[in-house]
């Protein structure tokens, strides 16, 4: 581990630690007034929240003054456990009505957020672990999708808003489970641009103002997809219900979309310059930004066909090409070590042919 990264990692457990305290306090002292603002019960067991978050919170600071050691690493996989463990008992109990998903903004900040950097941390080790927030990226968006078709009845491939509605009314698990792989797709979209641009050795500030514009995206996507969560399950008019999509149709296709495809198109400009993702690698990255801008103004316009067609083709062209991004990156590593010279092979001063 390397200085930069041990300073990272020694930011991210701060962090970690530091929200994990504040919660701890917060469960403890206020949380009901906002059980009480989003109309939902206290969830039973809620009393030991507090002391488990509290012990967590040593974890992760331990983990931040020595985040070489290997028992760090066990303390930041039993956080992460504890982080994928969260939405599941939710979304089990959201199935047996034992829970409402008005609760899901707890669930985003205090482990979806998380999942992406530790999971980084914790295959640090790993030959290839570059390629990990893009594997990542891939698998995370392959899920997303798939679960996108199971409620296809409440999206734009049914017309009708009433019975869009009423297929969300219906199977509202479902639709707040998908629409959680969502929020974690966005997550790890900036992931995946971030692991892109360690290959990019050039224009440092343009790629920190790109990834800085998709993270703005990401901020925009995960407010549309808590809208749809917290807001289009509830029991409501159709019009409510209509203002509430098209809300979300401004905030994550137009904006966050528009933003991703700024950034990915100056991402991919730029690794064009540098000799990195050309060819069929670079056209094909060219083409998911040029769809995903006509998304992005489907969305603006509310053409609901067009919403549809770009859609599907952006992901479509988005899964292979993040697959060959990963390939790329792991034979240019190869490329890197195989090109590296020994010492031996360097050759000596007295090898050199002299002239008479």
């Amino acid at each position: 581990m390397n200085r930069n990264e041990k300073l990272a990692y020694r930011v991210l457990f701060t962090a970690a630690a530091i929200y994990n305290i504040v919660f701890a306090v917060w469960s403890g002292l206020a949380s009901h007034q906002f059980f009480a603002m989003v109309d939902a019960p206290v969830p039973d067991g809620w009393r030991f929240v507090a002391p488990i978050v509290g012990l967590f919170a040593l974890c992760y600071a331990y983990a931040a003054c020595w985040p070489e050691r290997i028992t760090s690493t066990l303390a930041v996989g039993l956080g992460l456990a504890s982080k994928v463990a969260g939405p599941q008992f939710w979304l089990m109990a959201l199935m047996m009505g034992e829970s409402t998903p008005r609760l899901f903004p707890l669930l985003l900040v205090g482990g979806l957020l998380w999942w992406l950097p530790f999971i980084v941390y914790l295959t640090r080790r790993l030959p290839f672990r570059a390629v990990v927030p893009i594997a990542w990226c891939f698998g995370i968006h392959l899920f997303a999708n798939i679960y996108l078709l199971r409620v296809a009845g409440g999206t734009e491939l049914v017309e009708s808003l009433a019975q869009r509605q009423a297929f969300v009314l219906e199977r509202t698990w479902l639709w707040v489970a998908t629409w959680l792989f969502w929020s974690l797709s966005s997550i790890s979209l900036l992931g995946f641009c971030a692991a892109w641009a360690t290959r990019i050795k050039q224009s440092r500030s343009s790629i920190a103002f790109a990834l800085a514009v998709i993270a703005v995206g990401v901020g925009f996507d995960l407010y549309g997809e808590t809208v749809l969560i917290t807001r289009a399950t509830r029991d409501q008019s159709v019009a409510e219900f209509t203002s509430i999509v098209r809300q979300y149709q401004f905030v994550g296709p137009g904006v966050a979309n528009g933003l991703y495809c700024v950034g990915g198109v100056m991402l991919s400009i730029l690794s064009w310059r540098a000799g990195f993702l050309r060819g069929t690698a670079g056209i094909l990255g060219f083409l998911v930004w040029v769809v995903g801008f006509g998304l992005t103004a489907a969305a603006f316009a509310d053409h609901r066909l067009a919403m549809i067609a770009c859609g599907g083709g952006v992901m479509l062209l988005f899964l292979p090409w993040s697959l060959l991004v990963a390939v790329t990156m792991v034979l240019a590593a190869q490329g890197r070590s195989t090109e590296t010279p020994s010492a031996s092979s360097k050759p000596s001063n007295s090898s050199a042919p002299r002239s008479s």
